[in-house]
């Protein structure tokens, strides 16, 4: 029965039930202990599991071959790319030269720690307490509160940001909510040295849906990196999607529900869009990036390496975490995943409607993105992503000069 199966089981059902894996063996391979089997009931004839974007349709096996959907159940589903039976538990890679400086607690507690916990807990310095940090995942407490649970069709939106990076942080929450994903939830890891983010600290307390750490880094040496943040987010996460979103960029209503969706109806593993728009602050051009204005060495590394669109399904983000690096976290984490789960499992998606603006300024961590076309302001006017209140509409009407002073003043008075 699935309802008494832990859930980083229930991905590999469908090779259980066929008889491909031992159960036991994909217990052992998700870190559960093969103590909580449930028992063996073998008058109860197999069940096989097709996945259909999120639904699962289940049909009885029947003696002589074939099989029977069971009453109520969904219609059999198209298969879809097969997923890996249990991946490796993989931990954080720390930066080059990297040396413990605390040591775990004691080991009876470190004992139900998993790889990556313990990881979290050392490359932090003991900062980040998994024991802690773990109560505060939005799990119902009959779920449990272990870094595993997660709650089928919900997805996190998990970003990383810093006290330096305040003046984006109502952007994000508007993004945030703007979406029309049913049951989602936004983590926010912060850094800063001199107070929390005030936006999201009364935000927290007004919303459930917001899940905000916030952590005082101005007596260590230096600031945890963007890729142990996102980490950090992964693990706070409890969807059974994650959606990564910059804290600066603008991301139309209907985004989580596109990729979201194109993420199950192709039976993915990860997806990130292949071609995009880009707002350059500097000149106010606005360009759309795509392979044919990339060279071709660097083709691969543009369409898998922009962590701004990543949509992946939590369990596997897990299994193979960001490096605990500060610049191009992201290409490392997808070529993992294509690495252990095939080329087939990590898709690409253009976005020719608009979905996404990805902000382009001299605060971001990688070098401007070349464009293959200026978009002109035509085109502008149909994008979905213009929608979204955040869309500065005076960008595209007035001179460079006249729109950077317009964004210093109060809301309502460039208007």
């Amino acid at each position: 029965s699935e309802a008494h199966l832990p859930i980083a089981v229930v991905p590999h059902l469908g090779q259980i039930f066929h008889g491909k894996l031992p159960l036991s063996s994909v217990m052992q391979g998700v870190g559960l202990p093969v103590s909580s089997l449930p028992p063996h009931r073998p008058s109860v004839a197999p069940v096989a599991l097709q996945h259909d974007g999120g639904r699962a349709g289940m049909q009885r096996r029947r003696p002589g071959g074939g099989s029977a959907a069971l009453p109520g159940s969904a219609p059999p589903a198209a298969r879809s790319p097969s997923m890996p039976p249990a991946l490796p538990k993989l931990g954080v890679e720390p930066p080059e030269g990297w040396e413990a400086s605390v040591e775990l607690p004691g080991a009876a507690e470190a004992a139900t720690w998993s790889l990556l916990e313990r990881d979290l807990y050392l490359q932090s310095n003991g900062v980040y307490h998994p024991g802690e940090m773990v109560r505060l995942r939005r799990l119902a407490p009959a779920q449990g509160c272990t870094a595993s649970r997660e709650v089928r069709g919900r997805a996190s939106v998990v970003a990383p940001t810093m006290g330096s990076r305040a003046h984006y942080h109502e952007q994000l929450w508007a993004c945030f909510e703007a979406q029309t994903w049913p049951d989602k939830e936004l983590v926010v890891v912060e850094t800063h040295q001199a107070a929390p983010s005030a936006f999201f600290s009364r935000k927290a307390k007004e919303d459930s849906r917001l899940v905000f750490v916030s952590f005082d880094v101005g007596g260590l040496e230096e600031d945890f990196t963007v890729g142990l943040k996102r980490d950090m987010t992964l693990h706070l996460a409890s969807g059974e999607f994650v959606v990564n979103f910059d804290d600066d960029d603008i991301y139309s209503a209907g985004y989580m529900q596109t990729m979201v969706g194109e993420l199950q109806t192709r039976g993915l593993v990860a997806l990130t869009l292949s071609s995009w728009f880009n707002y350059f602050e500097s000149t106010g051009v606005c360009g759309y990036s795509s392979a044919d204005c990339w060279e071709e060495d660097e083709i691969e590394d543009n369409l898998f390496g922009f962590g701004f669109s990543y949509v992946h399904r939590r369990s596997f983000g897990l299994s193979c975490p960001y490096p605990n690096v500060d610049f191009a976290e992201d290409a490392p984490f997808m070529y993992k995943l294509k690495e252990l789960c095939g080329d087939a499992a990590v898709g690409l998606r253009p976005d020719t409607e608009g979905l996404c603006m990805h902000i382009v300024h001299r605060a971001n961590s990688t070098e401007d993105p070349t464009f293959s076309r200026e978009v002109p302001h035509e085109e502008l006017l149909t994008l979905e992503a213009r929608a979204n209140s955040c869309w500065p509409s005076l960008w595209y009407h007035m001179p460079h000069f006249v729109w950077k002073w317009s964004l210093a003043l109060p809301r309502g008075v460039c208007s």
